[in-house]
């Protein structure tokens, strides 16, 4: 005759019970190592990294993106002719994340010697605008200095550079004047917008 309780025949039966049970005989190893690979993950997909992307590509690029009216005039004009906006991008398989490579020029880059000139301009809702023009640059030892002559002559571009809200042209070491130099150096004029101030109402 079973003289055995009923509730503690369940409460043994019982599937938390039993998978307490199992977890606790898991060695904390195997933990270690599955947070490990979650943490790995996350901190994957945290700093945008694309490498294994790069790498099944096997390393071709992937397609510049661009967001735009196909009926813009601007379309016909610029994007249409840029063959860079239609082709692909590869950066450094070991600097496979912006974030990599913001800290990798805040560290170790060596940016060029820019010298620029100021503009300011105060718009009608009280907030305040600089363009930043480069009066000479500093590369390797090679001094480039814009000239009169190059100056008045209407046939050279003129290169607007719009930053985000946290860059400066006068920030050390700053992608901003690599990115300057490069038009520079073929006789272009770079200008860099710079978000100077706000107007009062506006809370950033």
């Amino acid at each position: 005759m079973d003289t055995s309780n009923p509730a503690e025949s369940t409460a043994v039966e019982s599937p938390y019970t039993a998978l307490l049970t199992a977890a606790s005989l898991i060695p904390i190893p195997h933990y270690l190592l599955g947070i490990s690979l979650i943490g790995a993950v996350i901190l994957y997909n945290f700093l945008e990294i694309h490498f294994f992307q790069d790498l099944f590509s096997g390393f071709r690029g992937q397609p510049v993106v661009l967001t735009f009216d196909p009926h813009s005039q601007l379309y016909h004009d610029v994007v249409s002719k840029c063959r860079t906006l239609h082709g692909r991008y590869l950066s450094t398989p070991w600097l496979s994340s912006p974030h990599l490579q913001t800290l990798f020029l805040h560290f170790f880059g060596n940016s060029p010697v820019v010298d620029y000139r100021r503009q300011i301009f105060m718009t009608s809702d009280g907030g305040t605008l600089a363009l930043d023009w480069v009066e000479n640059a500093e590369v390797k030892k090679q001094v480039f200095q814009a000239n009169d002559a190059l100056q008045r002559d209407d046939k050279n571009p003129i290169i607007i550079i719009i930053p985000g809200l946290t860059s400066e042209s006068n920030t050390p070491v700053s992608y901003l004047d690599h990115l300057t130099i490069i038009f520079y150096c073929v006789s272009m004029f770079p200008v860099t917008k710079q978000w100077y101030s706000y107007p009062s109402w506006c809370n950033v």
